[in-house]
C-alpha cells in the first residue's frame, strides 16, 4: 500500500530525549503523545471514508535526509492514506466474534 498510496504522512516529534538514553518513564511521554496523536489521525480519516495504516521505518535517517527533516526531530510513522480500492473488502465483526474477544472483569 505505502507504493501506491495516492497521499502519505510523515509524521514527526521532538523527543526530550533519545529513547536509548531516557532514564525514567516520564523521557517517554512525548512518544506516548505522538502516538496517542496517531491514532486520533487514523480515526478521524476512517470516519470520512478514508483509510491509512502505520509503518514504522527501521532507516529514519534515510527518510530525514530525503525529506530535508532537522536531526532533532524523530521520525514516528509514515501513514499512507486514501479512499479503499473498489475490489476492497471490509469484513465486518459479528458479535459473537467479539464476545470471543472481549473480555470483562478477568481474562476469558
Amino acid at each position: 500500500m505505502i507504493l501506491t498510496a495516492p497521499e502519505l504522512l510523515v509524521v514527526v516529534y521532538k523527543p526530550k530525549t533519545q529513547v536509548s538514553e531516557s532514564q525514567r518513564v516520564y523521557d517517554l511521554n512525548c512518544l506516548a503523545s505522538v502516538w496517542c496523536c496517531i491514532e486520533n489521525i487514523l480515526l478521524s480519516l476512517s470516519e470520512n471514508g478514508v483509510f491509512g495504516v502505520t509503518f514504522i521505518p527501521k532507516n529514519t535517517s534515510a527518510i530525514k535526509k530525503i525529506l530535508n527533516i532537522p536531526q532533532e526531530l524523530e521520525v514516528a510513522t509514515i501513514i499512507p492514506f486514501g479512499y479503499k480500492d473498489s475490489n476492497s473488502k471490509i469484513i465486518l465483526q459479528n458479535e459473537v466474534q467479539l464476545k470471543s474477544r472481549l473480555h470483562m472483569n478477568k481474562w476469558r
